[in-house]
């Protein structure tokens, strides 16, 4: 026997089976996730009883973008249990905002008065960072932050005179800052659920060998953003000179938080899986005579999309064979194989044939095998003996041999006489 079904026989002996698993699969992880939609901020105008104020009006508009890659497979034959692993450096968080802004001017000079839109534009703030998957609660990060300090813009400078005596110089200055966080919560496996990277999911096996899986990540999203205004503001008159704001007017403005949870778009992929369809439980071989053959063809049907392999043994009495020592089928198709009684001496003989294969629902498979061998029966020969006498019934006793020996004699002397 081969030492391969000599391992499969020792492990199916003490209750394990070969180790099976399919090949991992690629799998990408995607959400476009809007973190701030419309959140809106106006300081009115300040500084309040001056000449000359302004009005800036906010509206912030925040989105992320995420991918994740991951390799799925599946394990047996303990069971059949699915295994995410995450791929290294393969995660990456990208952080887009977009800060629409509109500066008004009021003016209350010496009775010239009026209001103005001066300025509207939109600051793109974009920031990434990468990762490792997957972000769970045992994984390593398990969270990921991304964030953007923001740098001052300019976000206006204007310059222009009113009345022809008074210069008005207008700077404005804005910075916002974005912090965003993100954190796997569990991955939604068909019905059951998976909490920890490490965790593995029991599928159950099916008939047709397909498994179909939809994979859900959930995530929970953390995130704010700050601006920071920075107006400058000279005013110049002339004889009487020029005023000038101070930096301390600084306008810190929070344009809100936002705290929820977000499933990723579902990932949809299959395992294909080979189903055999096993022999009976039991054969018996009847009797047969010692010194000659008795063979069982087994077939071994194969009812799934994926090879069948694995390996064949007998464990018990010497007298049974299995030949090949092997099973290989293709998808929908049957592999063969030649059970062997032989018996070499007269009794009652019992054995296992032990299949071994990668099907999940049969990683291991016994067949009790059982048969008698029986000694040939010796030829009889029977031996009549032939009468002897005249053949006519009596119920007396038959002449004694002395009798018969003289009438002989009395033959022999009247022939001998006549003779002469």
């Amino acid at each position: 026997m081969a030492l391969s079904s000599l391992v499969a026989l020792a492990l199916i002996g003490s209750g394990q089976a070969l180790a099976y698993g399919t090949e991992p699969q690629p799998l990408d992880l995607l959400d476009d996730v809007a973190l701030m939609e419309g959140s809106a901020y106006e300081t009115g105008y300040v500084p309040s009883g001056s000449p000359v104020m302004i009005n800036l009006a906010l509206e912030a508009e925040e989105q992320a973008q995420v991918r994740m890659g991951a390799l799925a497979s599946l394990e047996w034959p303990e069971a059949v249990t699915l295994v995410w692993e995450s791929v290294p450096e393969t995660g990456w968080l990208g952080l887009f905002g977009q800060l629409s802004t509109v500066v008004y001017l009021k003016l209350d000079l010496w009775g010239y008065e009026g209001e103005w839109e001066l300025d509207r534009q939109s600051i793109d703030v974009m920031t990434q960072t990468t990762f490792d998957p997957l972000v769970l609660s045992d994984s390593i990060p398990d969270v990921v932050s991304v964030s953007d300090e923001g740098q001052g813009t300019t976000l206006i400078s204007y310059d222009f005179t009113v009345l022809s005596v008074v210069q008005i110089i207008l700077d404005i200055d804005l910075a916002a800052t974005m912090e965003t966080s993100m954190a796997g919560l569990q991955i939604q496996h068909n019905d059951d659920v998976q909490l920890l990277e490490g965790e593995t999911v029991v599928l159950p096996v099916p008939s047709n060998g397909f498994i179909g899986i939809e994979s859900t990540y959930l995530a929970s999203w953390d995130t704010a953003m700050q601006v920071l205004i920075q107006p400058g503001v000279e005013v110049c008159v002339d004889i009487l000179g020029c005023y000038e704001w101070d930096d301390v007017f600084d306008i810190p403005v929070d344009m809100g938080s936002n705290a929820f949870e977000d499933e990723f778009e579902p990932v949809e992929y299959q395992f294909l899986l080979p189903v055999m369809t096993p022999p009976d439980e039991s054969y018996d071989f009847g009797e047969v005579y010692v010194g000659t053959l008795a063979n069982w063809n087994v077939e071994i049907l194969n009812g799934g999309v994926e090879l069948l392999f694995g390996e064949a043994g007998i464990s018990g009495s010497e007298y049974f064979a299995v030949y090949p020592d092997f099973v290989l089928a293709d998808a929908d198709s049957y592999d063969g194989m030649v059970v062997t009684f032989g018996p070499d001496s007269p009794g009652e003989f019992t054995a296992n044939l032990m299949l071994a294969t990668n099907d999940p629902s049969h990683p291991t498979y016994s067949v009790a095998l059982t048969g008698v061998g029986i000694e040939e029966a010796e030829e009889v020969v029977t031996t009549i003996p032939a009468e002897v006498g005249c053949g006519c019934a009596s119920s007396s006793r038959g002449p004694s041999p002395m009798w018969l020996l003289g009438l002989v004699s009395l033959a022999l002397v009247r022939r001998r006489e006549q003779e002469r």
